[in-house]
């Protein structure tokens, strides 16, 4: 600190459901990728053999800063600012962190209205952004000298620390406490693990920038609110410095590709690849990983579409139909005396049985919560319980078994979570007559009938049920928006025809009208991202309906496609050029690595050794890593894990958000208030 000096090297970085939720293609067809004949696959860590995303931060996290930290009791107290929380509790359970010797996690009031209990005679780790309002805050735990907040102070910042903040630490009282004070670069969340696939979220858009009501990522990025300003640069350079602090963590100097028909994905892949040659070349990003992965650069506009169709893979499902804030869930249960009671819980990697029923078509998981209650009464010697003596059949009966088995009520409140969640899921689809509405839905997306037919006469097909008033109304706005963008242009009188029947309001209108600020065509004639990225692929061909086991889940995300040419090395580099020119880059990357491997102790964290060096045989090739600028979907982050899992390679999808259909339109809306000027109609 007195040489106003950081060392800014990479420290250590150094049933029922089956026949109503449309008829299965064929017997022996697949789910995705699923084979319908063969085992359902496990999307849980328990086989992985390889350490996942979220294991490399945890290990990360309590070697590189809380095990680093001696103090004479051994003890120590851990303090966080609003993200550092997040990034450390997606990876982190309460267990990891305590058998390191922490006694207490606090967090750090940014407010200045919240006071915590002194404990001068205990040392603190604090972990925080470098931010204005973590630094001061810092600064008023340790501004009375007299009664200092903690003891000595080891500080870890989640990226790097600007000059400004470092002088105001050095001119204040704290400065006299400070031990430690390093830049760890970890600025996201690993929110998913499945075998090789990976899903992380990058942080939103900051609220001290913003307000207390920050708008989401995708109005910063898409709206003409922002278009030209300052604030549209800073959310661009927010998303490319967590990215390169993803890359640093993953010891990975990828190549950078973008989708060439979008100037968003263009400029961002450019400040994408300019963060990454920087942290090469001061040394914080130090590659480990082998051969150079890939680094995918999309946007929203590439598929506007997937948000709105309904999904009915059980995530997807949940998340849709269901009311749940976040990961939390609140549901109504009988208990074994036969009252009511009110429940939450968190639904998550912790959960014994969301990892692996996450990603399945809604009849598979049922089909798979009911084996695995099965397997459970007969390890337990339990099926006496159950009405036939030998298992559950249905998820009546194997609600009425929970209840029956008070002895293991803790185990079996999961299974009772599952039950609840598939019922409910199941009355919502019913009730609001989503076979008809998908039916349609998936016409319009494909092109095609069920029998791989062409679809003709879409209009007179969706007139009917956008003036049913059975329907619900966000269904007949979701299924307005289908239709406009799969048609690619509505005529002027057609679109108000719609409107009309449908019963919109005017902020309806508005958000039908804010499609064209995410290159959809709104009038006949425009081109829009679709056809300029997909060409003729925008079409789906017959092939697609011999691959699908439901009639109701034909259609598969754009970058589905677009990965699966990536993983055969057959994306088009004219549609997905290079950031640098890739022979440029892999000579950089083979010196910094030969470079690194010189300059490695023997003592490098574990988390740091690419899969190069484990020489890991289950990886068949380099990773890549998908960023979906704008937000992405459910069911994109599930075909990501799916293609990771039938590839055998290491596939991480990220973005700053992931979007349900309600707050896909909710942002929709916000693009842009009418009246106002839309691309296609200037």
């Amino acid at each position: 600190l007195e040489n106003s000096n950081i060392d800014r090297s990479q420290y250590s970085l150094v049933g029922e459901s089956k026949g109503t939720l449309g008829r299965r293609k064929k017997e022996t067809g697949s789910v995705g990728l699923i084979d319908v004949n063969s085992e359902l696959p496990d999307y849980s860590t328990a086989h992985r053999s390889m350490p996942s995303l979220k294991e490399i931060v945890r290990e990360r996290i309590l070697q590189d800063t809380i095990r680093a930290v001696k103090t004479t009791s051994g003890w120590k107290i851990l303090v966080l600012d609003h993200v550092t929380l997040r990034i450390i509790s997606a990876a982190c359970r309460m267990y990891d962190i305590m058998e390191e010797g922490v006694t207490l996690v606090e967090k750090i009031d940014e407010t200045g209205q919240i006071k915590r209990q002194p404990l001068p005679q205990m040392d603190a780790i604090y972990i925080l952004t470098p931010t204005v309002k973590s630094v001061d805050a810092l600064i008023e735990d340790y501004k009375n000298t007299s009664k200092p907040q903690y003891g000595d102070v080891h500080l870890f910042f989640s990226s790097k620390l600007p000059d400004s903040l470092l002088q105001r630490i050095k001119g204040a009282a704290v400065v006299s406490r400070v031990k430690t004070i390093k830049e760890i670069y970890l600025e996201f969340l690993a929110t998913e693990s499945s075998e090789r696939g990976n899903t992380f979220l990058l942080d939103p858009p900051d609220p001290l920038r913003f307000g207390p009501s920050p708008p989401d990522s995708l109005r910063v990025l898409f709206s003409p609110d922002y278009a030209g300003k300052r604030d549209l640069e800073l959310e661009k350079d927010r998303i490319a410095n967590q990215l390169m602090s993803l890359c640093a963590t993953l010891g990975e100097y990828p190549l950078v590709r973008y989708a060439n028909a979008s100037t968003l994905s263009r400029s961002l892949a450019t400040k994408i690849q300019d963060k990454l040659d920087h942290a090469k070349k001061s040394g914080i990003l130090q590659v480990t990983s082998s051969p150079q992965g890939t680094l995918l650069v999309v946007d929203r506009s590439i598929d506007p579409l997937a948000p709105l169709l309904h999904e009915f893979t059980y995530q997807a499902m949940c998340y849709d139909l269901l009311d749940i804030q976040g990961d939390k869930f609140s549901y109504d249960y009988v208990n074994n005396a036969g009252a009511s009671t009110k429940k939450d819980v968190v639904i998550g990697e912790q959960d014994l049985l969301w990892p692996s029923l996450r990603y399945l078509h809604i009849a598979e998981c049922i089909d798979e919560v009911i084996k695995s209650f099965n397997d459970f009464l007969k390890t337990n010697k339990a099926t006496k319980l159950t009405p036939s003596g030998g298992g559950v059949k249905d998820l009546s009966e194997m609600s009425s078994a929970v209840r029956d088995m008070p002895q293991f009520r803790e185990l079996l409140s999961k299974y009772s979570l599952h039950i609840h969640l598939a019922q409910e899921c199941m009355k919502a689809f019913k009730s609001r007559n989503l076979e008809k509405i998908a039916s349609l839905e998936q016409d319009m997306a494909t092109g095609e009938d069920s029998e791989g037919n062409q679809v003709k006469s879409i209009m007179a097909n969706v007139l009917p049920v956008l003036s049913d008033p059975q329907i619900n109304h966000l269904d007949k706005l979701r299924l307005l928006l289908i239709y406009v963008i799969t048609q690619e242009g509505v005529k002027d009188a057609d679109r108000q025809r719609l409107f009309r029947a449908a019963g919109l309001k005017t902020d309806d209108e508005q958000t039908v009208m804010n499609l064209s600020y995410l290159a959809v065509a709104l009038s006949k004639g425009a081109k829009g991202m679709r056809t300029a990225l997909l060409g003729k692929k925008s079409k789906k061909s017959k092939k697609r309906n011999d691959d699908v086991a439901y009639d109701l889940s034909r259609y598969s995300p754009v970058l589905k496609s677009i990965l699966e040419e990536l993983l055969k090395d057959e994306l088009s580099s004219a549609n997905f050029p290079y950031a640098k020119d890739p022979a440029l880059a892999a000579a950089s990357t083979s010196t910094a690595d030969a470079a690194s491997m010189r300059r490695q102790p023997a003592s490098k964290s574990r988390w740091a050794m690419g899969r190069g060096k484990a020489k890991d045989e289950t990886v068949s090739g380099p990773r890549v890593i998908v960023f979906m600028a704008g937000g992405t979907t459910y069911s994109e982050t599930r075909i990501c894990h799916e293609l990771a899992a039938s590839s055998k390679r290491e596939i991480c999808i990220g973005s700053t958000h992931v979007f349900t259909p309600e707050s896909y339109l909710t942002s929709l809306r916000g693009l842009k208030q009418l009246p106002g000027p839309h691309a296609d109609e200037e």
